[in-house]
């Protein structure tokens, strides 16, 4: 429990985990819901890139906001870094799902469709790489 205070606290997740939460693309350093994939996270025993205990509280949490970026209708932002959810802003405008949803909700991942914009369909094939 003391782990949902601290996570009320912060209100703000680090690029690598909306990314994550967003596309399935683990950033690796500083990914707050996997174990990362550096030496530091062997050391607890735990698989590199294995879901913590709590990503489905982080998700959770964060779920309203990073949804909305996710749905924006006015699509793409021009020169983000990729760093941050802000690069998967409207990729989820034609229904296309996040990797979280899908993961945690079980929402069902739908097939490729190719009316979709050249964005959601490399979104599509992100999330579908990194659904394992």
């Amino acid at each position: 429990m003391p782990y949902k205070k601290e996570l009320t606290r912060r209100m703000k997740l680090v690029g690598a985990t909306e990314t994550h939460l967003l596309q399935g693309v683990c950033l690796v350093c500083g990914c707050q819901i996997c174990s990362g994939g550096y030496p530091a996270s062997r050391s607890s025993g735990i698989e590199a890139h294995t879901l913590t205990k709590d990503a489905k509280l982080i998700w959770q949490h964060h779920r309203e906001r990073l949804l909305a970026v996710w749905r924006d209708s006015n699509g793409k932002q021009a020169g983000v870094s990729g760093f941050n959810c802000e690069d998967s802003r409207g990729a989820g405008r034609t229904g296309l799902p996040c990797w979280a949803e899908i993961t945690f909700d079980g929402v069902t991942f739908p097939p490729l469709d190719k009316s979709w914009p050249a964005d959601v369909k490399q979104a599509w094939q992100h999330i579908k790489d990194y659904l394992e």
